[in-house]
């Protein structure tokens, strides 16, 4: 039976017409920016937060070409071929295998805070991460994001996770396994969790929130003059 998608084409309308408002910076953001560029840019192992389609493998790398990092995709690592999930305790010993002396890693797996005491291999990655940064992007950005990229995928057949593909069958038949819907459901949860971590880890690991992709884009090019 296929689920029908609130607001499917009112969606639709605002990918083709819609230009998503982006606030300027205040002199007190920039200021922000600058500090946090200034940490980033002298880190080695650097964690990205965010809904999905906020932008997060876009941002690992760009970094990592600034930087000089190595890049870890966590969703690669997760996800088996025919979207099929690894075990948690087999995604964690592949990703300690992945992780050397600096790495930037991005992906949610396994960001709730419950599961830094469930497994102990989880919280010695946290505990050695010296920089978070979490896009925190407004939830119609990201959510008109999610739909344009699927549709991007479904047309071009452009995989995903480890050869995974988006299809019509899985957005008009399965929708709760789809990204859409994951942000929809999703986007709203991340504050708190990332007031949670930002309170066990605050004297470990440096929070950066981004809250645009102008931020993102300004925070960006500080870096890269830092690094330069």
């Amino acid at each position: 039976m296929i689920i029908i998608i609130p607001g499917i084409a009112a969606v639709l309308v605002l990918l083709l017409c819609c230009r998503c408002h982006v606030r300027g910076l205040t002199p007190r953001r920039a200021r922000y920016l600058l500090e946090a560029a200034a940490q980033v840019a002298t880190a080695r192992r650097l964690r990205i937060l965010g809904c999905c389609a906020a932008g997060k493998s876009q941002l690992r790398g760009s970094l990592g070409k600034m930087l000089q990092l190595p890049l870890v995709e966590l969703d690669t690592i997760y996800w088996k071929p025919g979207w099929v999930m690894r075990d948690h305790e087999d995604t964690l010993g592949i990703l300690a295998e992945s992780l050397g002396d600096a790495w930037i890693l991005d992906g949610n797996f396994m960001s709730k805070p419950r599961d830094l005491e469930r497994y102990g291999l989880n919280r010695q990655i946290w505990d050695n991460t010296q920089c978070l940064i979490w896009l925190d992007y407004p939830f119609w950005t990201i959510y008109l994001r999610a739909w344009r990229r699927t549709l991007w995928r479904i047309g071009t057949g452009e995989p995903c996770c480890n050869g995974n593909r988006e299809t019509w069958s899985l957005l008009l038949f399965d929708f709760r396994n789809s990204i859409p819907y994951f942000v929809w459901t999703g986007h709203g949860k991340f504050p708190e969790r990332l007031q949670e971590l930002e309170r066990i880890f605050e004297e470990r690991i440096h929070f950066v929130h981004l809250q645009s992709q102008r931020e993102t884009d300004y925070f960006l090019n500080s870096i890269a003059k830092i690094a330069s």
